[in-house]
């Protein structure tokens, strides 16, 4: 079987599936290894990361493998189809992050400081947090509804005093149209980075009975924002 260094992935993994036993990852001789690709950036599910510069990609028949510059041997993905080597390593360097994300810099072990900086000299860590929406737990009030026959919200006023118009429907959960004029609910909210805007109201729950002080508003609001489970976490990885 030959195989062109110029060739894309999906005329590779044709010739592969075609020419070579299904069973056996070693199709040719160790030394050919398949064309490069230039990454600029990776996406696995909502997370998007760009590269500060472009990033070459590569993808070993020798042992079934995809690395990229820098990130080998820490990060590897092995498959026998190259594009689903790819996914592998996106999905490795996903977790990565994440992991690093999710920990506090004397919390890393000698090798995860080592991707840590990694990821600080090849990631966009602030194209990134900027592309990341914030997560809010807010406590609001229906303030204006619509002027029909089903009357449905139409304007939230938050505790923190500011007002907006409710996100479309497709944005908000089932039960939100449900919620009448004045009354008060908890939410989870998503917003955007840099605006601040409403992204989604992801989920809604009712206060059925509202009867404290605009000192006990404040302080429940307070501890909200305070418990760990609501705040939006930027420890670890940092900018």
């Amino acid at each position: 079987m030959i195989l062109s260094p110029t060739m894309d992935f999906p005329v590779i993994e044709q010739r592969i599936l075609q020419e070579s036993p299904p069973k056996n990852p070693v199709f040719c001789s160790p030394l050919l290894v398949l064309s490069e690709l230039s990454l600029e950036s990776v996406t696995v599910g909502q997370a998007h990361y760009c590269f500060k510069c472009p990033l070459k990609g590569r993808f070993d028949i020798s042992d079934s493998s995809f690395r990229v510059d820098h990130f080998s041997p820490t990060i590897i993905g092995f498959n026998c189809i190259p594009s689903k080597a790819r996914e592998e390593w996106e999905l490795m360097f996903h977790v990565a992050f994440q992991e690093l994300r999710a920990l506090r810099p004397f919390e890393f072990t000698s090798e995860q400081a080592k991707i840590q900086n990694l990821m600080e000299k090849y990631v966009d860590i602030e194209a990134y947090q900027n592309s990341t929406p914030l997560m809010m737990t807010q406590i609001g009030r229906i303030s204006k509804v619509t002027r029909t026959s089903y009357q449905h919200p139409k304007e939230i006023s938050w505790l923190d005093g500011s007002k907006e118009n409710v996100p479309p429907l497709s944005a908000v959960p089932d039960n939100f149209v449900a919620l009448r004029l004045g009354r008060y609910f908890e939410a989870r909210v998503k917003r955007n980075r840099l605006t601040g805007r409403t992204e989604e109201i992801v989920e809604v729950k009712p206060i059925t009975k509202w009867e404290k002080s605009k000192t006990e508003i404040k302080l429940l609001e307070e501890s909200l924002f305070s418990h760990p489970a609501t705040q939006d976490s930027q420890i670890g990885i940092s900018v």
